[in-house]
C-alpha cells in the first residue's frame, strides 16, 4: 500500500520545492536537485528497513544532503565537510556494533 503513494507525495515535495524556490523563501545558488536526490536516496533506505546498510548509508547520505546544503549556502567550509561525514561514519559503525543491528536479509556469508 505505501508503494502506491510514493509517486505522487514526490511529485507533491517536488511542487512543494519549485514553489518554494520560484517564491524566494528557499535560498538560491543551492542545486536543490543534488541535494533533494541524496535525501531521497537516505529516507528510501531508510524506509526500507534498518539494518546493518540502512543504519549506515541511510543517514550518511541524510547527513551529506544537510551539509551540502550549508556548504552551498556558505555556512560550512569545504574543508569541514568531509571531517564531518568521516567522524559521522564512525559513530555510525560504533553505533551498528554496539546495538547489534542484524545484517540485511539478502546478505549470504561467505563460505569458508
Amino acid at each position: 500500500m505505501a508503494k502506491a503513494y510514493f509517486v505522487p507525495v514526490l511529485l507533491v515535495i517536488i511542487g512543494l520545492g519549485w514553489l518554494l524556490g520560484a517564491s524566494g523563501i528557499l535560498p538560491e545558488g543551492v542545486n536543490w536537485l543534488w541535494v533533494g536526490l541524496l535525501a531521497l536516496a537516505g529516507g528510501a533506505i531508510i524506509a526500507g528497513g534498518w539494518n546493518r546498510l540502512s543504519a549506515v548509508v541511510g543517514p550518511m547520505l541524510l547527513l551529506g544532503a544537510a551539509l551540502s546544503t550549508l556548504r552551498q549556502m556558505g555556512h560550512l567550509q569545504p574543508k569541514h565537510e568531509t571531517p564531518i561525514l568521516v567522524i559521522a561514519a564512525g559513530l555510525l559503525l560504533i553505533y551498528i556494533r554496539a546495538a547489534d543491528i542484524r545484517m540485511p536479509s539478502w546478505y549470504v556469508p561467505p563460505k569458508k
